[in-house]
């Protein structure tokens, strides 16, 4: 079925799952790769780059929002970027494809930091006799980074996974903002603003509470997938 012909409380769950299957993937490969990276012993001012890096969470919402929605304006400093790289200017905040990314854009910036910092928590608890060992058996950075360091860091990834998926399935704040920006409202709406507008804007109580108790069971649904999965091999 065309998405012009779904029901709002279908389009709704459609915007949340796009950028839910789209944004959380993103998020934690580029926090772990961050995290791999500052818990490199080469590397030097790791306090910097993680102050700078989980700058965006720890911002104020209104003030962070600002800023992105600055950098997306069709003369803002990306498009200006892409330009001169020789790439047209992209309809961020016009186009109904561009503005869902627009959306996983400003999540990824806000929350990747934060998950970084719980990787590399984990990271830093990894005995490194299991390094010393594999290097022995003549694994190569690739090698070790497959077998030790992503079965040792499984517990902490499931975690960021599982955190980020709830989270995702909650989002107000971000697309809220991006919609006063002038995105497409059709576009960018999740379910859970959907939710708001019915309960406290149209008074369908009835209506918004049973979208509460599915969303409740989706969301439990896809934590426990997402454990069974992802958990211990002798769980």
């Amino acid at each position: 079925m065309a998405l012009h012909q779904q029901s709002p409380s279908q389009e709704r769950l459609f915007n949340t799952t796009f950028v839910l299957l789209i944004q959380v993937p993103l998020m934690i490969v580029t926090a772990l790769l961050l995290a791999v990276a500052l818990d490199a012993s080469f590397v030097r001012f790791k306090g910097l780059f993680r102050t700078a890096l989980a700058l965006p969470v720890s911002a104020n919402l209104v003030a962070y929002s600002t800023v992105f929605l600055l950098l997306v304006q069709e003369t803002g400093l990306i498009n200006y970027a892409l330009t001169a790289l020789g790439f047209g200017p992209v309809p961020w905040l016009t186009s109904e494809f561009w503005s869902r990314m627009t959306l996983v854009g400003a999540v990824t910036w806000r929350w990747t930091g934060y998950n970084m910092i719980i990787l590399l928590a984990g990271l830093q608890n990894i005995p490194q006799q299991l390094y010393e060992a594999a290097e022995i058996d003549g694994a190569n950075r690739f090698d070790k980074f497959r077998y030790v360091t992503v079965p040792q860091l499984r517990p902490v990834l499931l975690f960021t996974v599982v955190t980020s998926t709830i989270g995702m399935f909650k989002l107000f704040a971000e697309p809220a903002i991006i919609n006063s920006g002038g995105a497409p409202l059709s576009s960018t709406i999740t379910i859970v603003q959907y939710i708001y507008q019915t309960a406290f804007i149209d008074f369908q109580l009835g209506y918004a509470s049973a979208l509460t108790y599915v969303l409740i069971g989706v969301v439990s649904v896809l934590s426990i997938v997402q454990i069974r999965v992802g958990g211990s091999d002798d769980a």
